[in-house]
């Protein structure tokens, strides 16, 4: 009584509030919540359905606003609906009437401007909604399922007009929502007589019809579809639509197409395989047998091959092991492998090898069985060969070990921590090992120099990721008997590939060292006795090109050795003949050795590097190895000053010359001239 007291007398009311309120009755019955609040937003009426539904008091309603009844998402359109309401007139707004205890339930909310004592008041009903949107949300989810499918559906109406269709088919024809709408499907099939004959026909006298038809395109293109179409009957049960649900069939026409040429294929290829495919009933009479098995078995294709017994043609202590395979594959749908020997009247192929599986239906029914075999005769002669190689490498293996156990070489085996797995007699020689120690404790890394050691294990572990190398290596005195030897480490795979093991193949090495060692001495010499010398010297390898320059040589032609080598010899110091004009590599005297192999000698004219000249003799001779030229050394001299020495004794030569022919012309006029006195003398005397 308190809160209807509050409700109906909290606020004393003008006159215009007066008649309202009187009409208490009338606003109780009003079929939703009734609200009437003042531009403050102070609630001034309400009916008992509101604190019903909203499970607040009418003191908890009098503190409280509009929008304390909605939550944070409908708070804000809530508010400008109660806007538009004091600025325009009216509104109405959907949203969520939350209860005290939580629960929102959905409402349409009207309100409309009232003035009471001449200020603007809103008066308005809420109606809840519940229903209407549980309806909505049953048509959209109907609606989203519809069109969600694959499949078109379609409702006309007896003539054939569309009246509703879904997305799927409006793009499976290729029309639009207001294109597609009251068209008249009839007309859309190939054959329209057909389509408005039969099968309207069909769905009037029995309700509906299905099967398959050609359609046309928007575009004037066909494509085929299964109808599935039913009538859609009134509450009277009188027909008046139709209902289709249309599938779109060219895929499935393209993939039958492509199974029915695929089978053809297969066919043709089962037919043209060497191998045997047999296919036999659950009697084990055989309903088929291909091309290749009618040759294997000497089978005529007019023979009746239910009849042919092919158990037969398999040597007896094979033939129940067949039998029994066949009755787990039709019994038991077990697929297995079998291997036999037929006999020599029964087929071409001496041995067989077969497939044996169940051929099942749909259900996962066996149905029949079959057999395909393929020829194992060269194998099966193969693996004979193989057993009688085998024997053999079993042989030659112990050979091998014997040779190994003998050799005075090193040879060791490691496994992939580094351990000795094996050791051969030369190498437990060579070690001071023992045959009763436990050489997998044994350092085999301590017994070279620490010098040599990281070489070592460099080329170890390459070994174990697949490597093969070798290595150089120095013992000390108390772990090899040699001071210097030569490895190879090698990788040991297994048949997947991969490293299991590493071999470590040595040999003594240590007159070698010191060979090398003393050629280094002599080469050392011979280099000092070749850079202490006067006369040029230049080593060319098969192109030309200088591979030493000795100290003498980098003088005389101006450059320094380190820049000569490498570079072509005729290019730098040989280019041009002493006039200036060009001299043809092809007529050098020097690379004459390239063309006969043998030592040429003369005088020359050797550039310098800035430009200037000198004559000089030289030797050119070539270098062979094994018989075969591999260059030339050449070398020079500068004749500059004996150059000049000639020329001057030249000259020299050529004024006693000179005197010599005075003093002979002198004598001769002496003679003449004795002559004419004597002469003179004698016709005096007469």
């Amino acid at each position: 009584m308190e809160d209807a007291e509050i409700r109906n007398s909290k606020k004393p009311a003008p006159k215009e509030a007066c008649d309202i309120i009187s009409q208490k009755e009338i606003v109780e019955s009003l079929p939703g919540i009734f609200y009437l609040f003042d531009q403050n937003n102070k609630f001034i009426e309400w009916n008992k359905k509101f604190e019903e539904v909203s499970e607040y008091s009418a003191k908890e309603i009098a503190k409280m606003g509009p929008l304390d009844f909605f939550g944070k998402i409908d708070k804000e359109k809530v508010k400008t609906a109660i806007d538009d309401v004091f600025t325009k007139g009216q509104s109405s707004v959907e949203a969520f009437f939350v209860q005290k205890g939580g629960k929102p339930i959905p409402y349409l909310f009207t309100g409309r401007k009232i003035f009471i004592g001449g200020q603007p008041h809103l008066s308005g009903l809420g109606i809840d909604i519940s229903e209407r949107k549980m309806v909505e949300e049953k048509a959209k989810l109907f609606s989203d399922a519809v069109n969600s499918t694959k499949d078109g559906i379609q409702i006309t109406d007896l003539n054939g007009n569309v009246i509703y269709s879904n997305e799927a088919i409006r793009e499976m024809y290729g029309f639009t929502a207001e294109e597609y709408q009251g068209r008249n499907v009839i007309a859309m099939n190939v054959d329209s007589r057909m389509a408005g004959g039969e099968v309207m026909a069909s769905i009037k006298k029995n309700g509906k019809w299905s099967g398959e038809l050609m359609v046309k395109h928007k575009d004037g293109s066909m494509f085929p579809i299964s109808l599935s179409a039913s009538a859609v009957k009134n509450s009277a049960g009188d027909t008046v639509a139709t209902m289709g649900v249309v599938r779109d069939l060219t895929e499935q026409k393209e993939a039958e197409k492509k199974i029915k040429e695929a089978e053809k294929h297969y066919t043709e290829l089962i037919e043209a395989t060497p191998l045997c495919i047999k296919v036999f009933d659950k009697d084990r009479k055989m309903i088929f047998l291909n091309r290749g098995g009618r040759e294997e078995h000497h089978i005529k294709d007019t023979d009746d091959i239910s009849k042919w017994d092919w158990v037969g043609t398999v040597k007896k202590e094979y033939q129940a092991e067949a039998i029994e395979k066949f009755q787990k594959a039709f019994t038991n749908g077990e697929s297995s492998t079998l291997e036999f020997e037929h006999t020599p009247e029964g087929s071409n192929h001496e041995w067989c090898s077969s497939l044996v599986s169940p051929v099942k239906d749909e259900e996962g029914n066996v149905k029949s069985v079959l057999f395909l075999s393929s020829d194992i005769t060269a194998l099966k002669k193969a693996e004979l060969a193989a057993k009688e190689a085998e024997k053999k490498i079993t042989e030659s293996e112990k050979r091998y070990r014997e040779l190994i156990e003998a050799t005075p070489l090193c040879v060791k085996v490691f496994d992939k921590d580094g351990k000795l797995k094996f050791i051969n007699r030369g190498g437990r020689e060579e070690h001071f090992i023992k045959d009763d120690d436990d050489i997998t404790k044994w350092d085999w890394v301590a017994t070279v120099k620490p010098a040599y050691q990281e070489s070592v294990k460099k080329v170890f572990e390459g070994a174990l990721k697949g490597t093969a190398g070798e290595v150089d290596m120095e013992h000390t005195p108390e772990g090899a008997a040699h001071a210097w030897c030569h490895g190879l480490i090698s990788p040991i795979k297994n048949a997947q590939g991969k490293v299991e093991s590493v071999l470590f193949y040595s040999v003594d090495i240590t007159d070698i060292k010191k060979a090398e060692a003393e050629l280094l001495r002599v080469t050392e010499q011979g280099r000092s006795i070749l850079e202490s010398s006067g006369e040029g010297i230049l080593g060319l390898d098969i192109d030309g090109k200088h591979t030493f320059v000795n100290p003498a040589a980098a003088k005389m032609l101006g450059h320094e050795a380190s820049e000569m080598v490498g570079q072509p010899s005729h290019s730098m110091w040989h280019y041009k003949k002493e006039d200036g004009n060009d001299f043809p590599k092809t007529d050098c005297p020097i690379y004459a050795v390239y063309k006969d192999g043998i030592m040429h000698e003369g005088e020359s004219y050797f550039w310098k590097k800035d430009g200037s000249g000198f004559p000089a003799s030289f030797k050119s001779r070539p270098i062979k190895e094994k018989g075969k030229l591999v260059g030339a050394v050449v070398t020079f001299s500068d004749i500059t000053k004996r150059k000049a020495d000639e020329n001057a004794l030249a000259q020299k030569a050529a004024e006693l010359e000179q005197i010599n022919d005075a003093m002979v012309n002198r004598e001769l006029k002496m003679v003449e001239l004795k002559k004419q006195i004597k002469e003179l003398e004698e016709k005096l005397k007469k």
